[in-house]
């Protein structure tokens, strides 16, 4: 789960599948689609992102606005090398077992998401009030779905035509910004537009957040 949603594994951050997650977001569509008779317009960051990339292969959008989305995930090891270990491991009673990652959550120098203090101070406290917004490490099982939804979402890229722009964050630790790039090239109708900043460039500093608003607002107006 993400938000307030539940979670069946505690705090740990675990899917069956990215099946589920797409299956969410239909009924999210559906439910739309009730009361609007355009197609929608989908902002969407980090897995959100890489989850809109997949619904646009299945529904129409008006366009796509992205934000480091999960394209592709910086390993500490090969990729085919991680997929060979995570299989065997994701399937058995060690799936539910979280990543030992630290990305440094908790502390400001070195976090991942963003160079600013004061969004960073402000992120953390909104957690400690509202602590069940907390999605904790992946686990083994996550992360195996992950890279094979990944899989199957370069192998949905070229089909899908609906406008997009993706904002890649230059300083992003957890997506490559190559793989945004990449990916951007790939779409028919894909633009990428790099930006100075860490993951969450929705958190990051006034002049990063000014320019990501100012690209958005000009996409925006074109479809």
């Amino acid at each position: 789960g993400q938000g307030a949603s539940g979670r069946q594994r505690g705090g740990r951050g675990w899917v069956a599948s990215f099946d589920d997650y797409l299956a969410d977001f239909q009924r999210v569509v559906e439910r739309i689609a009730v009361d609007h008779s355009e197609a929608p317009l989908v902002v969407g960051h980090s897995m959100g992102g890489h989850l809109a990339l997949r619904m646009a292969a299945r529904v129409p959008f008006a366009g796509l606005c992205l934000t480091s989305p999960m394209v592709d995930l910086h390993l500490p090891v090969a990729r085919g090398l991680a997929r060979a270990i995570l299989t065997p491991l994701a399937t058995s009673w060690a799936g539910d077992r979280r990543l030992g990652l630290d990305r440094g959550a908790d502390r400001f120098e070195g976090n991942p998401l963003t160079s600013d203090r004061a969004r960073f101070e402000k992120y953390r406290q909104v957690l400690r009030q509202t602590p069940q917004l907390e999605t904790g490490p992946p686990t083994l099982q996550w992360l195996r779905q992950a890279l094979m939804s990944i899989d199957a979402m370069w192998k949905e890229v070229p089909t899908i035509d609906t406008p997009t722009v993706i904002f890649g964050a230059l300083c992003d630790p957890i997506v490559p910004v190559e793989a945004m790039e990449k990916c951007a090239a790939r779409l028919p109708n894909g633009r990428y537009v790099p930006l100075r900043g860490r993951h969450e460039l929705l958190q990051e500093s006034d002049d990063i957040r000014a320019a990501l608003w100012a690209a958005m607002v000009q996409f925006w107006a074109g479809v």
